[in-house]
């Protein structure tokens, strides 16, 4: 035998004797014969059923199950039949078939395990020969260009044999011709057509993206899930990656701007990036007031301006509690979902090329409408010298020695008569020909330059995909001096090694560092050129001889001058030296690790393991020389001089200040999450069960160092803190400052979630939703129902075209949703009495240190935000116009609220979850093509949005005379019944005729008693003129393409709101000595009798009168409506034509051009004042033009 031949001459022949493979071959036969048997009664074993009302179809699989007997026929012949009600118990096959196509149009005939059905009226014999394939079960998966998944239905051409694919893509189509064509349709994508040939897996199928104007993307993404928009019951705005491409911005956020409903960007909000969805759930700064960032599918937690833009390809604003109330905690502000680019699935590799350069004008200071020129500058520099403002400071016997303008000292001179008239009357000329603002325009501020370049790669086969990404930005800041550069790398893999397993992986790196010499920014008081707090606008920066030229600063020159002969440092304060001297650098590297793995358990149902660990470290370090102004001026205060051996010692020592602040963040997020996703018939469900775990710890630490020198890295630490040293230029004597310790913090936060989500849909009509999740964290109470909450929210959807009754041709598609549920938001610090371990510079001894003053409480709880949403979704005929309307209230409670606490207690304040407040609004989104032609087409995005809130519930009332401190809608103004945003002000009655002084109403009587007039009894007495914040946002982008060019442009607006603008102090003595005080306005000030009759400026006076100032800063005066349209940007496009590019194996080349911040179109106030830029204390000037001109290449 063979196998005795193969196994002799080795040792394992030895077991295979004959009597042994005799007895193996009487097992085989008795083998061989118990299959036979089990075969043959496989042909006659009975059948036990039981259905009622069953399609045949159904019969014929409950038969096959139990005989193992296929049915062949043609669909169509059971188009005809009826149902069947039947109940047997082990019947004969016989049997069964004879009862179930009885008093049907139909004949059957068994052919070995076939079973071959037929009409009555088809004439076909059915024999051995001409009998149909057996029908086979077809499965696959259904992705577009990008390996996305699409939900798509799966249709047997020409039969009524129909599957949905699930938000995965895959489905299983049952009872297919093996001959047939499946036939591939959905809403968004182009018709495909798929021969089966046989085949029972059609493993990946990839189908065309079809772009229809207005229409919206078919999935959104929850940061969870991915939802079909068909069935999403929530408020969704997508932003695809042609809207977010229109955009040029280094930043994920700024691309965003303008373009999306409900979302608003404002720097005066208390936020971290200055946005709000829907405005701010919360009225404390310890709760967090920024919207939930979600980076593929995990809260971000470093900083997103330094992600890379060109990696990003869709954005998801989830607004509603159906649409965010799956992050729980997390989304009581709006969650934004970020996705980035992912490789794709049976493609070549594609190679893009993105490179751009932008260039924003330098800041036209000119256009400053709060400047004073140098001539009215000097104006009052002479009338305070005459009313002696400063005779003290010119006294030989101050020993502060005060910095000294240039103008005093000349007057100075001129009242000592050093110097004549004449000299002192040309000495001031000069000066009052000199603007301090062409200098700045030439040595400080440039034109900014930013280049950003990309490149990546992305391509896949069956089983794997990939894509990598790589970024460079290079920026010169419009500071002279300052720069910037980010690199970025991103990588993301999916493996796919069977079918139902999915291995996938993403990493993204990013390192971004930032060189800052040149602090003197114009908007930024007190940065530069000062003394004792003034600006000079006769400053000049350059001397007669080309150098850096020395201002006033600290002390008066003539004090710096004489201890410079006794052997002090330099110094003198010279502001372009500082620039060049200048080192202060920071650095910050984020690493995202992202591992997960998927498991499809049955067809319908996939379990999911994720693990994301990121780390974010961040580093500043400045080094100030010797060389840097204030070095030189902290150790010069310290130098001891002594008078009899003219020798100098430093408690401070020589060499430059070493100051470093570091931080850190560690994430670890583990997810372990379970869908399930049935689309059969009529019915859709989806549902996803999840479980989470997340650490976040942040740590920081900062030193401090003297006597650094920079080229060994060493400094000098035994330095004497506890001496009280004489100070140079003061009469004060003081230790020496911020000992160089180190500091360190760590805060440890730790979440634990379990969430549940699901869908059910019927008809693909009707669709319910819910959604709960729980959340607990160890920054709450003590009892476990204040660290665990529960959150949960609901929908409903109506899809109303599907509906039988329904016959508006002119909407065909229309969509109602309704939602409701709670979210909530994250507390960043602590419930308990926080204490912290120091050690001590002076001993080198350990001591305890409580920190803050603020109570503990142990039942601090979760704040809530309760949402309702009603919306609609609708087309037009012809797709000519899309769109959504949305109406929302929002209801937040629990809030914390900061309680004052009697001293006695031995803490100032008590933070309990005592605050309510209540907002509403609605937003309109509308897409229309207004003409489309093969080489033309225009077409239309047009966004509003209104929202509004009010306080009802705050135990700590604000004092009603702080009501009217609020300058900009910051958020901050939490006076009951009133918007957070309220701008209220003293009723002004216009000036006194004989000395200008403003006037006030104190009920129905006008009066000048100041005290009482800003004291008022109640907020009645105040008039509220609105919200400091925009109530009305929105935009209108317009969109004209013609052949191969395209060319948009985008207005924005911003209505029905209030600012409050600045303007001069009454008093001479705080004009050029306090923040904010010197205006332009200047000029226009109450003078003399009659001026009341063309101007509402009051007159300034030389005593101070605190309360006559405040009453008019804080006047209905000052208040002017913010309302304004602005032309935001215009972009022009054009693509290359294929034809030129086919010899360069390139796929695309487009060129573009953006020009952004054109300027302000209509504004309600007739005072030239932007709202955008205007701030309290700061100059102001138009936002500077910016061009970018760029190049994206596909290969």
């Amino acid at each position: 035998m063979l196998l005795k031949a193969l196994c002799k001459g080795y040792p394992l022949g030895r077991l295979f004797t004959t009597k042994t493979l005799l007895i193996m071959k009487i097992t085989a036969i008795i083998l061989l014969s118990a299959c036979l048997a089990a075969s043959a009664n496989g042909h006659s074993q009975n059948v036990t059923l039981t259905l009622k009302d069953a399609p045949l179809e159904k019969v014929f699989t409950e038969i096959k199950k139990q005989t193992g007997y296929t049915f062949v026929y043609k669909t169509e012949a059971l188009t005809q039949t009826h149902k069947v009600d039947i109940t047997v118990s082990n019947a004969s096959l016989q049997q069964v078939l004879d009862l179930c196509f009885k008093d049907q149009p139909l004949t059957y005939k068994i052919f070995q395990r076939i079973i071959a059905v037929k009409s009555k009226d088809d004439p076909t014999n059915l024999t051995d020969e001409n009998l149909p394939p057996p029908p086979i079960d077809v499965k696959g998966r259904i992705v577009n260009e990008n390996g996305e998944p699409v939900i798509a239905t799966i249709t047997e051409k020409g039969t009524k044999n129909a599957v949905a694919s699930d938000a995965n893509g895959y489905f299983e189509l049952k009872n297919v011709n093996e001959n047939a064509t499946l036939v591939i349709s959905g809403v968004n994508i182009e018709a495909y057509e798929v021969k089966v040939a046989g085949k029972a897996d059609l493993a990946t199928l990839t189908v065309k993206t079809r772009v229809v104007a207005g229409e919206d993307v078919q999935v959104v993404s929850t940061g969870y899930q991915q939802i079909p928009k068909e069935r999403a019951t929530g408020a969704f705005t997508q932003i695809d990656n042609a809207l977010y491409n229109r955009g040029v911005g280094s930043d994920v956020l700024s691309r965003l701007y303008n373009v999306t409903p409900g979302l608003s960007f404002d720097s005066r909000n208390p936020s971290k990036n200055g946005i709000s969805i829907r405005g701010i759930s919360s009225i404390n700064s310890v709760m967090s007031r920024d919207p939930l960032i979600i980076l593929d599918n995990f809260p971000f937690e470093g900083d997103i301006n330094n992600l890379n833009p060109n990696d990003v390809e869709s954005i998801t604003i989830l607004k509603d509690a159906a649409a965010a109330s799956i992050w729980g905690a997390r989304a009581g502000n709006g969650v934004i979902v970020i996705t980035t680019k992912k490789g794709k699935l049976n493609q070549k590799p594609q190679v893009e090329l993105n490179t751009n350069i932008s260039i924003s004008e330098r800041p036209s200071l000119f256009s400053d409408d709060k400047y004073v020129g140098s001539s009215t500058f000097i104006d009052i520099e002479r009338y305070l010298f005459e009313q002696g403002f400063y005779n003290t400071s010119l006294l030989p016997t101050n020993r502060n020695f005060p910095a000294i303008s240039p103008v005093v000292e000349i007057l100075d001179k001129l009242r000592k008569n050093q110097i004549t008239s004449g000299e002192a009357d040309q000495q001031l000329n000069v000066l009052k020909s000199n603007d301090v603002r062409s200098d700045y325009e030439r040595y400080i501020y440039r034109p900014a330059i930013t280049n950003r370049h990309s490149a990546s790669v992305r391509g896949g086969g069956d089983k794997s995909s990939y894509y990598f990404g790589l970024g460079f930005d290079d920026n010169s800041e419009n500071r002279i001096g300052n720069s910037s550069n980010r690199i970025s790398l991103k990588s993301s893999a999916t493996y796919n090694p069977f079918k139902n397993i999915e291995f996938y992986s993403n990493l993204t790196y990013t390192q971004a560092s930032t060189d800052i010499k040149n602090n003197f920014a114009w908007s930024a008081p007190g940065a530069m050129f000062l003394y004792d707090g003034v600006q000079m606008p006769y400053a000049k920066l350059i001397d007669e001889f080309g150098n850096a030229a020395a201002l006033p600063r600290s002390n008066s020159n003539r004090f710096k001058d004489s201890v410079q002969r006794l052997g002090f440092l330099d110094w003198q304060f010279r502001p372009l030296d500082e620039i060049q001297s200048a080192n202060n650098t920071s650095a910050m590297q984020n690493l995202i690790v992202n591992l997960g793995i998927k498991y499809r358990i049955l067809t319908d149902l996939s379990f999911d393991i994720q693990f994301q660990r990121e780390i974010q470290n961040f580093e500043s370090v400045n080094i100030q020389s010797l060389q840097v102004y204030a070095t030189r001026n902290l150790i010069n205060q310290y130098s001891q001089y002594n008078s009899s051996t003219r020798a100098l010692t430093y408690p401070i020592p020589l060499g430059g200040q070493y100051s470093r602040n570091a931080s850190s963040v560690e994430s670890n997020n583990l997810r372990i999450s379970s869908s399930y996703n049935y689309n059969k018939g009529d019915h859709s469900i989806s549902a996803l069960i999840i479980g989470e775990g997340k650490e976040v710890i942040s740590e920081g630490n900062t030193d401090l160092a003297y006597g650094y020198d920079d080229n060994t890295g060493l400094s000098v630490s035994n330095l004497d803190y506890l001496t009280s040293f004489v100070i140079n230029g003061s009469t004060a004597p003081r230790r020496i400052p911020a000992p160089p310790v180190v500091t360190l913090s760590q805060l440890t936060r730790r979440f634990l979630s379990f969430s549940a989500n699901a869908a059910y849909s019927y008809l693909n009509r009707y669709t319910f939703s819910f959604s709960t999740r729980t959340d607990g964290a160890n920054l709450l109470g003590v009892k476990t129902k204040d660290k665990i909450k529960p959150f949960w929210s609901t929908g409903l959807l109506w899809d109303i075209t599907k509906e039988q009754f329904y016959r508006l041709d002119l909407i065909p598609k229309l969509k109602f949703r309704a939602t409701y549920g709670y979210a909530g938001n994250v507390y960043n610090g602590s419930a308990f009495l926080i204490a912290a371990t120091n050690i001590s510079s002076v001993t080198n001894l350990p001591y305890l240190n409580i920190q803050g003053t603020q109570a503990p409480n142990p039942e601090l709880r979760w704040e809530k935000v309760r949402t309702i949403n009603f919306g609609v979704d609708f087309t037009l005929k012809g797709n000519r116009v899309t769109g959504s309307i949305d109406v929302y209230k929002k209801d937040e409670f629990d809030l914390l609220d900061q309680v004052q606490l009697a001293g006695s207690s031995g803490f100032t304040s008590f933070l309990g979850n005592y605050a309510e407040t209540r907002g509403s609004g609605y937003e309109i989104s509308l897409n229309s093509v207004n003409i489309k032609r093969s080489v033309f087409s225009w077409s239309t995005l047009a966004n509003i949005s209104f929202a509004k809130d009010k306080v009802t519930r705050y135990s700590a009332q604000m004092p009603v005379a702080n009501v009217v401190q609020q300058f900009f809608g910051s958020g901050n103004n939490t006076f009951l019944g009133y918007s957070r945003f309220s701008i209220f002000s003293y009723r002004f009655a216009g000036l006194d005729p004989i000395n200008g002084d403003p006037l006030g109403f104190r009920g129905e009587s006008i009066s000048k008693d100041y005290v009482k007039l800003i004291n008022p009894p109640s907020v009645d007495s105040l008039i509220y003129h609105g919200s400091g914040r925009p109530l009305v946002t929105g935009n209108l982008m317009n969109t004209v393409t013609l052949g191969k060019l395209s060319i948009s442009a985008n207005i924005a607006f911003k209505l029905k709101y209030f600012i409050r603008r600045p303007s001069l102090s009454l008093n001479y003595q705080q004009l050029l000595y306090s923040a904010g005080s010197l205006h332009s306005d200047y000029e226009k000030r109450w003078q003399n009798p009659g001026d009341e009759l063309i101007t509402d400026i009051p007159s300034i006076v030389y005593a101070t009168n605190t309360e006559r100032d405040r009453f008019y800063r804080y006047s209905s005066a000052l208040v002017e409506k913010g309302d304004h349209i602005r032309l935001q940007d215009v972009q022009i496009q054009y693509n290359f034509d294929k034809s030129i590019l086919r010899n360069l194996s390139i796929s695309r080349i487009l060129a573009y051009c953006n020009i952004s911040n054109l300027g302000i179109v209509w504004r309600a106030n007739n005072r030239g004042i932007d709202p955008d830029t205007y701030s309290s204390n700061s100059y102001t000037y138009p936002i500077p033009k910016m061009f970018t001109f760029g190049v994206k290449m596909i290969f």
